[in-house]
């Protein structure tokens, strides 16, 4: 687990609605940026991970690397998730951090926890996974496994 002293604070674009609250680094992701999930919001049909780049991303970078990373989902009961997700970023101004999300179906009601695996592409032209993320939906607690 990272030390959270030693994460950026969470920007601006980072919306209020996190039903569960957590500050973790899940690894470099895109080249020069690491991923810092900041928690999930479970609202309208979905469960919505938010996440920071840190350091912020510019428009520039974007186009030059696509910033892409990967992550799976699953919450350790059958879903109907199929791998499909929505995602959306802040404005591409650099800076401390730049807010993104990811959009997945809702956990079944009898699902006690969820989990997100983390991948980037590496020099080799593969996806490798950097990390796991998760969460206890009884208790709230996050970590991560390198």
């Amino acid at each position: 687990m990272s030390d959270v002293t030693s994460l950026p604070a969470r920007g601006p674009d980072v919306p209020g609605c996190l039903d569960y609250s957590f500050d973790l680094d899940v690894g470099e992701l895109a080249c020069g940026h690491r991923v810092i999930t900041r928690g999930i919001c479970l609202h309208g049909g979905a469960l919505v991970l938010r996440y920071e780049f840190a350091p912020g991303v510019t428009a520039g970078e974007e186009r030059r690397t696509g910033l892409l990373f990967d992550a799976d989902y699953d919450a350790y009961v059958p879903t109907s998730y199929d791998g499909a997700m929505l995602g959306a970023m802040a404005r591409l101004e650099g800076g401390a951090t730049t807010a993104g999300s990811r959009s997945f179906p809702l956990p079944p009601p009898q699902a006690r926890r969820v989990w997100f695996d983390f991948f980037a592409a590496g020099d080799d032209g593969n996806e490798h996974r950097v990390s796991r993320l998760t969460i206890d939906l009884a208790s709230g607690q996050a970590w991560i496994e390198k």
